[in-house]
């Protein structure tokens, strides 16, 4: 299984390129997103993190999105975490039919360390 996850989800979204204590989160966003949705999520974070936006969010994992991870980010994993519960939430008042998937979300959302 590990190296299943590895060649169809580690690779292609270029987790590598990230700090170790965002791997796991960001492994998960695009093992339950698409990688574009999980690379758009952390770009929003990044940029929440910053006074002035500092990368595109254009869902594309890069290295330069993936330093300036490294140094907002990595600060704080909780901004990702936040970042995700807000896409939970947005996406819920979008589909209200998803309204009953929210606390299970939430819940993985912040537990991931």
């Amino acid at each position: 299984m590990r190296d299943v996850v590895y060649e169809s989800v580690w690779k292609p979204g270029n987790i590598n390129l990230l700090p170790e204590n965002i791997q796991a989160q960001y492994l998960d966003m695009c093992m339950v997103h698409e990688f574009k949705e999980a690379a758009r999520i952390l770009q929003r974070a990044i940029n929440s993190a910053t006074s002035i936006p500092s990368v595109s969010v254009d869902g594309i994992m890069r290295k330069g999105v993936a330093s300036a991870a490294t140094q907002t980010i990595a600060k704080d994993i909780n901004i990702l975490k936040a970042e995700r519960c807000l896409f939970y939430a947005e996406e819920i008042r979008r589909r209200p039919n998803q309204k009953q998937f929210w606390v299970q979300r939430f819940t993985r959302a912040i537990s991931l360390s």
